[in-house]
């Protein structure tokens, strides 16, 4: 069955995981492609494609330009998000610039974004350009840490929400502890998704992988992503952790196929898929051939 990663970081080395979030967060173009080739043989051997997460919020153009050709012609599949700075990425000029560099998608993390109330507008701003680009929105959902209190990732979530209809936006982790508030989000719009990592082999054996379940069930795998968040989570046992997630829930082979591989499909061809379903008079959510 092909695998379709859709969180995929890049810090290497012998790092605790504080030091990898450090490095994640100032990786240049050089750094990029030097972890890239580390671990290119263990990633074509695991998956058939990955969305790369750029932590560097100042990362140049030129830097961006270079590394995502650099991988696409090592794997051609591979896809680009780009964490969005509220203030370098406040101009669709810039965002367009970073589209025409390789990205494909941008993505907010309230806690290492320190995202506060206030701070909301000028992401949904920030989210409203992205989309007429026609580029999907990750948001980070996790749910801990002392930021848990102090940002509220699920609150930005809705107001992007509200705003944002003409592209996925995906909830990473899927609201982590507060999975059937994401669930909730997501059954209010037909364009937003859910992903799998960290939190399914996280909380397995726990009464909040019954959560994950219900709600992926309720919404339907066509809008459920696979991400193992590697390498802060190690691959092999975050795809096993998934299968071993879908055996204690009763997912079918269909179901499972859909999140693995043709979610993220529907996900970075959102429009050609939308424009189908115009043609055909059919509604979102879509099943799959």
């Amino acid at each position: 069955m092909p695998l379709f990663d859709v969180n995929i970081h890049l810090p290497c080395g012998s790092l605790t995981s504080p030091e990898m979030l450090l490095e994640d967060l100032t990786m240049v173009g050089s750094d990029l492609k030097r972890c890239f080739m580390s671990y290119h043989s263990n990633l074509s051997k695991c998956l058939t494609a990955a969305n790369f997460m750029l932590f560097n919020q100042a990362l140049s153009v030129s830097d961006a330009a270079e590394f995502t050709s650099y991988v696409r012609q090592r794997m051609p599949l591979s896809r680009f998000t780009l964490l969005a700075s509220l203030d370098l990425l406040s101009s669709p000029d810039k965002i367009r610039s970073m589209k025409k560099a390789g990205v494909d998608a941008i993505k907010f993390h309230s806690y290492q974004q320190k995202i506060s109330f206030s701070d909301i507008p000028k992401a949904v701003n920030i989210a409203v350009d992205a989309s007429r680009l026609n580029m999907p929105i990750f948001i980070d959902t996790s749910y801990g840490s002392t930021g848990m209190y102090h940002y509220n990732n699920l609150q930005l979530a809705a107001a992007i929400i509200d705003r944002v209809a003409g592209v996925p936006v995906v909830l990473l982790h899927s609201g982590g502890a507060r999975a059937i508030e994401a669930m909730l989000l997501a059954e209010s719009s037909s364009n937003v998704f859910l992903d799998m990592s960290f939190s399914v082999k996280y909380y397995l054996g726990s009464t909040i992988e019954q959560d994950l379940a219900f709600a992926y069930k309720r919404i339907g795998a066509q809008r459920v992503l696979y991400g193992s968040d590697f390498p802060y989570m190690d691959l092999d046992h975050s795809r096993q952790s998934a299968l071993e997630f879908f055996d204690r829930n009763n997912f079918s082979i269909e179901e499972q196929s859909a999140i693995f591989w043709k979610s993220a499909n529907r996900l970075f061809n959102w429009k050609s898929y939308t424009d189908k379903a115009s043609i055909s008079g059919s509604s979102l959510p879509f099943t799959y051939t």
